[in-house]
């Protein structure tokens, strides 16, 4: 969950990251002897996820979702690499002060109790720092970005109306 955890906390007002070591520890013990330390990371990541829902593009899951199939991932690996995308094109929209998205998409907690959702986040977090289908969403959104700015400065509307 690290790679979520660490990024999510520089966007969010929290006490900061927690550390990689700490991270580590999460990692290699799931059914945790001491909650305390995953329920701290399972709520910062989704505090985060709770800052970005206006930036959740239902456009950009449709398009991870479109890449995932054509892989030929399915079920839990094609949920996960559509909400890794998703989140990360969230962020990187909300960090360069753009607006939020004007078709939004809920992102649902993946279980219902503590380890269940900790080894969903660890799954979402693997494909967000490694999956191509990620990477490529990212550089295709950031395109699509650039696009509809253009518009918008020849008084074109991206959604197709003129202004």
């Amino acid at each position: 969950m690290y790679p979520l955890s660490a990024t999510m906390s520089k966007g969010s007002p929290s006490d900061g990251q927690i550390p990689k070591a700490l991270a580590e520890v999460i990692k290699t013990s799931l059914g945790a002897k001491d909650d305390q330390l995953l329920n701290a990371m399972v709520m910062q990541i989704r505090d985060g996820y709770l800052q970005l829902r206006p930036y959740l593009d239902s456009r950009v899951s449709s398009l991870a979702m479109n890449h995932a199939r054509a892989a030929g991932l399915s079920g839990q690996d094609l949920a996960a690499i559509v909400e890794a995308a998703t989140l990360a094109v969230a962020m990187r929209t909300k960090r360069a002060g753009q607006p939020p998205a004007d078709s939004t998409t809920r992102v649902d907690p993946g279980a219902p109790d503590l380890a269940g959702e900790a080894r969903w986040l660890g799954r979402v977090s693997r494909a967000y720092a490694r999956s191509p289908i990620v990477k490529q969403v990212l550089e295709e959104t950031s395109k699509m970005s650039w696009v509809d700015e253009q518009l918008t400065v020849l008084g074109i509307n991206p959604g197709g109306e003129a202004r």
